[in-house]
């Protein structure tokens, strides 16, 4: 007698596919979470050896690389912006021949645009959901009309040098008094100016673009205005109201919490940049990143500490601070 092959029916068939999907659904989450800790890794080794090449720069010059080396003209867009600190310490992260082809003795704006266009990828988060390069034509429109030859595109940072816990842009730092962070145009940092301790003092922090980080316009704000996000690490210059343009910087400050979205964008108030007067509409941009629950800084000492985006905002302004002489420390 001949046995029957009995195959599955309908019902089994549906029930297999939806135990299927619901393994799925259970594993998916648990992937994805394990690829966000990798990419949060690699973003916190990142900051880690950016942290580094600049104490290597400092045991050579005896200081921090500035945020931007500047000539002061008469005004901000006739101010000569030379090499930041990403481009300072391009030869401690090996990329000494990407330095080879940069002219120090030029603006950043007369770099050949293979340099600007590199994507340099310590300076880069895996977890941003932006674009490694981005191409931004109203930007070299301003820059080709004042005869400008590095190109509109532009390799990505996705970190931010800490400015401090003010939102002020002058040709006299030592004016921002206490709130003076790291970096900032024109001002040089040691560790002796470091007194508040370099283990409560931040260094460097994410600034992420993409669709999370929109750029609004003015401290608090609240609707978004522009989509172009990104900033290339060759850039030390922030934008200008004159140019006007609402863009990011490779600054960012405490003024406003770690995420805040959209992310405020950088406004540098011609009428009082070539003075000590602070108060001219200017502002700085928030520190953001795309890792749950806050983001990844490196701190004075060479240290990465992951700080929540609940951190409290006092606790948060005195770390961004030199020498603020602040009572707190990171949780």
């Amino acid at each position: 007698m001949k046995s029957s092959k009995r195959g599955f029916t309908l019902v089994e068939l549906l029930v297999v596919i939806a135990i299927i999907g619901i393994l799925v659904g259970l594993l998916l989450p648990a992937v994805q979470a394990a690829r966000e800790a990798a990419r949060r890794m690699q973003c916190s080794n990142n900051l880690k050896q950016t942290a580094l090449s600049m104490h290597n720069y400092h045991d050579t010059y005896k200081t921090f690389p500035q945020g931007a080396i500047v000539r002061f003209g008469s005004g901000s867009l006739s101010s000569d912006f030379y090499v930041n600190a990403f481009s300072s310490t391009l030869p401690f992260i090996e990329q000494g021949s990407l330095q080879n082809l940069y002219n120090f003795d030029e603006p950043w704006e007369s770099q050949l645009p293979a340099v600007a266009s590199t994507v340099v990828s310590t300076y880069y988060c895996p977890s941003n959901a932006g674009p490694e390069t981005v191409t931004d034509t109203a930007v070299g429109a301003v820059l080709a009309s004042f005869g400008a030859t590095v190109g509109d595109t532009f390799g990505v940072t996705t970190y931010r040098l800490s400015k401090g816990a003010h939102g002020e842009w002058s040709n006299n730092p030592s004016g921002y008094g206490s709130a003076k962070g790291m970096f900032d145009l024109g001002l040089k940092t040691s560790f002796r100016d470091i007194i508040d301790g370099t283990s409560n003092t931040l260094c460097i922090g994410e600034g992420s673009s993409g669709a999370r980080h929109d750029l609004c316009a003015g401290v608090n704000c609240t609707t978004p205005t522009e989509t172009v996000s990104s900033i290339g690490w060759i850039i030390p210059q922030p934008i200008a109201d004159a140019a006007g343009l609402t863009r990011n910087s490779i600054f960012a400050g405490t003024v406003e919490p770690l995420n805040k979205n959209p992310t405020t964008s950088t406004n540098l108030a011609e009428a009082t940049f070539n003075s000590a007067a602070t108060g001219g509409g200017d502002t700085v941009g928030n520190f953001s990143s795309y890792h749950p629950g806050g983001g990844n800084f490196a701190l004075a000492d060479g240290s990465v500490r992951f700080i929540g985006e609940t951190i409290d905002m006092v606790i948060y302004r005195a770390v961004s601070t030199v020498a603020g002489g602040e009572v707190g420390s990171l949780p």
